[in-house]
């Protein structure tokens, strides 16, 4: 309270309110799994705060790279494969959504996501990014099988699916700031990954 009272003494604040921090508990699974999906969302803001420490300047192209690698990576936790997160991003977002910003870098894009599908991390960012990258991944894994364990036992709290659009919310809500933009990174995943998941098939069936 004493910070407080400097502040507003300095005239930096002139009001203020104080609100219980509530835990979501069921969104993220129940109380037995929430510490998991609190270690998610610290690693979440390393992840964020690793990227806008890189000497470059973080531009919009790099941040929507950024974004989609993560969006995908959190679905390839689950045990999506690039199939089944078409799947999942068909309902969230429309096949026409933001085409033409994805146009403008697309092969930029593909590269990202197939280099994610191969877990090829350092192929893209640079360390200590890479290595957040990779940490928040298993940690995301280790989640993920006691979500399975409660599903098991019939005791989670809410469904998967609803568990992974939570999650990748609340990752481009620490990434993005603003809503637009993690419209903007769900289009161009959605497309990106069409597109891959297009290429792969017409190369299997010239390879029959």
């Amino acid at each position: 309270m004493t910070e407080i009272q400097n502040l507003i003494d300095d005239g930096v604040l002139i009001t203020y309110s104080l609100c219980p921090y509530e835990r979501d508990l069921e969104r993220y699974g129940g109380p037995q799994i929430y510490e998991d999906a609190e270690n998610v969302f610290c690693l979440n803001s390393n992840i964020v705060a690793s990227f806008f420490l890189l000497p470059t300047e973080a531009n919009e192209l790099k941040t929507i790279h950024l974004g989609i690698y993560v969006i995908s990576d959190i679905m390839s936790a689950f045990g999506l494969t690039l199939k089944q997160q078409e799947v999942v991003l068909n309902s969230i977002v429309h096949p026409k959504e933001h085409r033409d910003f994805y146009r403008k870098n697309r092969s930029r894009y593909i590269e990202c996501i197939e280099a994610a599908d191969l877990r090829l991390t350092e192929n893209l960012f640079t360390t200590p990014l890479s290595t957040v990258l990779r940490e928040h991944f298993e940690t995301v894994c280790k989640y993920v099988v006691k979500i399975e364990l409660l599903d098991s036992q019939m005791q989670l709290c809410n469904s998967k699916q609803d568990i992974i659009y939570s999650l990748i919310h609340m990752f481009c809500n620490r990434l993005f700031q603003d809503s637009r933009f993690e419209r903007y990174a769900l289009a161009v995943l959605r497309h990106c990954i069409h597109d891959i998941n297009q290429k792969r098939a017409k190369l299997y069936t010239l390879n029959k």
